[in-house]
């Protein structure tokens, strides 16, 4: 009896492969239409050819690409404009994804990736919702950036427009061998690696080729709306082994979740991809890039700043349609009101900042700068004394601050008072300072974790009033500069 290999059916094509323990698991001629109509994918025109063998040695498997493989015979026969068969191809690829420890290279000769893979769809898929902020996610994993000019990085604080590119990523992480990923700052991100894709014999299933490329993807918050730009370059292909036609289909795709989380929620956020993006090899390594706009509506937001929170997701495949991850990572969109001029913002969340603005060097504000040294290196010799003071807001601490926005409700105005109030208590226990000089505390007011909290982790000292007025301002400029929201976590370091 006539028999067909593997059809549209993976799952069942897999209990057919379990029930018979003799031969490629097929479909019986009277469960298959006699005919089937050509049908266009990939910018080709494919048919099913019925009455035969179309695969005779491709094993039916229940993971990734393997059951792709099953699939493929719709991608097997091309036909032409009249509906004749053409060559049947020897081979077909497969998206193997960014090369990372637990996704190594696959040599030449095995079978073919079995993971990652999504299921058989020419849409990638789509990011899950997320139910932590990105902060909280990056306190977990230990990611900081440091916020300055005087560091490697493109400041916030100096950089009023977001400003990589894929050749901004490029050149600062030349080592592509070991995929990087790299949130800069809030309005900067980068992804350099390695990725790859495998030429499949279609009747085995087994790699015949590997192809290598340095896969790079930079982002672009923005100060004055809600919109991420994400552009993805792929170059330095490297071939191994039996390669198809460099006009194979190589193409990217990026999706994006919404928020449900104890605070509030948000849908997912809107991704557009830029007409024209490359979707075959030979475009890619002409010079061309894809692009994608990340967006969400004020109205989609929550809270008082109508914030819309999403996941972000970078997909690839070729021939075969199986979406392999690239990279993931958190975006925000905020607006708020009390941040200056620009109302509207996007940026990376998936990051802990480091404030570093002042210096011990600094003519504006040294007597502040050494004061906030002392409390997170020496906080036993701070005041008030306390047996085991650990004062929070250092990277080595584990403690971020928290900032406190005392006009968001009533209790942030409570806990502002309870920090001054705690202040003034004691700087009451200082000796009186020279004339021109205010009592200065560390963490700041304008933290949940100032003065107020009633255990004593926080450190006063007389400083010059104007010294301490131009520390103030400096701080209010960076909370604005770096989009750092009520309740938004921080670091401190101070410079030489």
């Amino acid at each position: 009896m006539p028999r067909y290999e593997c059809f549209d059916k993976s799952d069942a094509c897999a209990t057919h492969a379990a029930e018979e323990s003799t031969g490629p698991p097929h479909w019986p001629m009277d469960e298959v239409p006699d005919a089937l109509q050509p049908f266009s994918f990939h910018g080709f025109t494919h048919q099913v050819r019925t009455g035969e063998l179309l695969l005779p040695n491709v094993k039916c498997r229940s993971l990734g690409v393997a059951a792709a493989l099953c699939a493929a015979l719709f991608l097997a026969t091309p036909v032409s404009a009249q509906g004749q068969p053409l060559a049947e191809p020897a081979q077909s690829t497969v998206y193997g994804g960014l090369i990372t420890d637990s996704n190594p290279i696959l040599p030449l000769g095995s079978e073919g990736p079995r993971e990652p893979a999504s299921d058989l769809s020419t849409l990638a898929p789509r990011i899950a919702t997320l139910s932590e902020h990105g902060d909280v996610t990056a306190r977990r994993t230990g990611v900081t950036y440091l916020s300055d000019a005087a560091t490697p990085g493109v400041s916030a604080a100096a950089a009023p427009t977001p400003t990589v590119t894929v050749e901004d990523c490029r050149s600062r992480y030349p080592n592509y061998a070991t995929a990087t990923t790299v949130v800069i700052d809030h309005f900067n991100y980068c992804l350099v690696g390695t990725c790859v894709y495998y030429t499949l014999d279609i009747e085995t299933g087994g790699i015949v080729g590997v192809t290598t490329w340095r896969c790079v993807a930079a982002g672009r918050g923005a100060r004055a709306n809600r919109r991420i730009n994400v552009e993805v370059g792929y170059d330095r292909f490297v071939d191994e082994g039996t390669i198809g036609n460099p006009l194979i289909h190589l193409e990217s795709s990026l999706t994006a979740g919404g928020y449900n989380g104890s605070d509030g929620s948000n849908p997912a956020c809107t991704v557009n991809a830029s007409l024209g993006n490359p979707s075959v090899r030979a475009t890619w390594q002409g010079g061309l890039k894809a692009t994608y706009t990340v967006t969400s509506n004020q109205s989609d937001g929550y809270s008082r700043d109508d914030l819309s929170r999403c996941g972000i997701g970078l997909y690839g495949r070729s021939d075969l349609p199986v979406w392999a991850p690239i990279f993931n990572t958190g975006v925000r969109m905020d607006s708020a009101t009390y941040l200056g001029a620009n109302v509207n913002a996007a940026i990376f969340d998936r990051v802990v900042p480091v404030m570093q603005e002042y210096s011990l060097s600094s003519t504006a504000h040294s007597q502040v700068a050494n004061h906030i040294w002392d409390a997170l290196h020496l906080p036993a010799g701070t005041i008030p004394h306390k047996a085991g003071k650990q004062i929070p807001g250092s990277v080595d601490s584990g403690k971020p601050l928290t900032r406190l926005y005392d006009q968001w409700d009533t209790a942030a105005s409570q806990q502002k008072q309870k920090n001054e109030t705690g202040k003034n208590r004691a700087c009451l226990t200082l000796p009186a300072p020279p004339t021109g000089y205010d009592c200065d505390e560390f963490p700041f007011a304008s933290t949940w974790e100032g003065a107020g909290v009633g255990d004593d982790n926080f450190s006063v000292r007389y400083v010059d009033a104007g010294e301490n007025r131009s520390a103030g301002g400096t701080l209010s400029a960076w909370y604005g500069a770096d989009r750092i929201l009520h309740k938004d976590a921080f670091y401190v370091s101070i410079r030489n």
